[in-house]
Formats: C-alpha cells, structure tokens, sequence
C-alpha cells in the first residue's frame, strides 16, 4: 500500500505560489490580497481564518478580516458583500462557512461577484467547475487533484466511488473526476449498501467530515 504524504504535495505548490506572487510583486507593484468575512464567535471558524491568515502570510498574500457579530441581519452581511464586490483594492473575497443560523448561506453566496469567489461557492462558480470552463475549482476538491497530478496517477477511466454529497467537497469533487474521464458513483448516508459500493472500486475519495465510516474490509486491494 503507498501513503500519498499531503505534505510533501502542498509543500511544492506552496513554493510554487510564492514564486508566482514574488513575481507578480516585482512586475507590476501589486501585492494580492484576500478579505476573510467572519460571521460570529464559532472557535473552528476563527481557528480556521488564522490558519489562512498564517498560510496567506507565508505565502506573501495580504489578508483583511472583517468580523460581524452572530446575530447580523442577513441583509447586513449581503450588504458588505457587495461593497467587497465594489472595492478594487479586494481581489478575492472568502465568506467563512458555516454561518450562524437563521443566515441562508446560498443567499449570501449569490451576491457573491463570481470573479471574487475564493472557494467557488458561487452557484456561477459552481456551474463553470462542473461544465469544466474555469481555471479556478474549489479549494479542496482541486487539492486532491493536485495530489493525483503529483503521484501521476491517471484517474481516467477508473471506477471512482466519491462518499459525501456536500457542496463543499463531494459534489465538486464528483464533478471534476467526470472532467477527468473517471467512471464516478457517489455515495451518502442513505446509500444502502456503501460497503459493496466500495469493493468495486478503483479510486475511493471520503468526503463524510466523520471518521469511522469508511473502514479497511471495504476497500479492495490496490485501490
């Protein structure tokens, strides 16, 4: 069996970022910045905007975090979207998932500009990744193409069984293996029998954001 070290692949396309940024700064002045939008006090929400700010860092990337209380009327926060969506100066913009209830996260994402829609949330976002007529793909499921792409492992034509619907991942990660020519079945928590899913498959990608699911007896060898 061959561990896949998600390190060792982030490391080369982090220096790959900052060599791109080193290069952008020199040629034309321009330092690209990122505005991080945080709807209230949940501890892995601000844990997960500090890892960005600190990778951001790194990476030569200016960040801007704009921080709203949790009870904030929906119509406030789609009223600081489209100011970002005004502001030149804003290149990317990254509205922090999940947002406290009764905010309707896809309403807030559809005022979203496209063009500024860091993780492709964006229901015009979405559609441009699943029709494959976009560079940019969301940030987790384009992470685990990366990793394909650096252990050369030709997805095309394998029978790939992605397990999680959720918009974040397991749709946008189903759709780009289509892209990619795999043969793809996905699976969720009403699937019947996910362990026979499984056996028959060639490529597994877990996207469940639970543990324990998806156990050894269901994988078969050389997947």
């Amino acid at each position: 069996m061959s561990i896949l070290n998600v390190r060792e692949v982030a490391g080369k396309v982090g220096q790959q970022i900052k060599a791109e940024v080193s290069l952008l700064k020199k040629s034309t002045g321009k330092v690209p910045g990122v505005t991080l939008v945080l709807v209230g006090d949940n501890p892995v929400c601000q844990m997960d905007i500090r890892a960005k700010d600190r990778i951001a860092a790194e990476m030569g990337i200016d960040t801007h975090t704009i921080r709203l209380e949790k009870d904030v009327s929906q119509d406030v926060v789609i009223k600081e979207v489209l100011r970002l969506n005004q502001d030149d100066s804003v290149d990317a913009v990254m509205i922090q998932l999940p947002l406290p209830e009764p905010l309707d996260p896809w309403e807030i994402l559809c005022h979203l500009e496209p063009g500024k829609d860091m993780d492709r949330y964006n229901p015009v976002s979405m559609g441009m990744s699943l029709l494959n007529r976009t560079r940019l793909f969301p940030c987790a499921p384009a992470g685990i193409l990366k990793i394909f792409e650096h252990y050369r492992i030709k997805v095309e034509g394998m029978n790939a069984v992605v397990v999680g619907r959720s918009f974040y991942v397991g749709k946008p990660v189903a759709a780009l293996l289509i892209n990619l020519d795999a043969t793809v079945t996905l699976c969720h928590s009403k699937t019947k029998d996910l362990k026979e899913a499984l056996n028959n498959a060639e490529l597994v990608v877990t996207a469940l954001g639970r543990p324990g699911v998806v156990t050894g007896d269901m994988i078969r060898p050389g997947a």
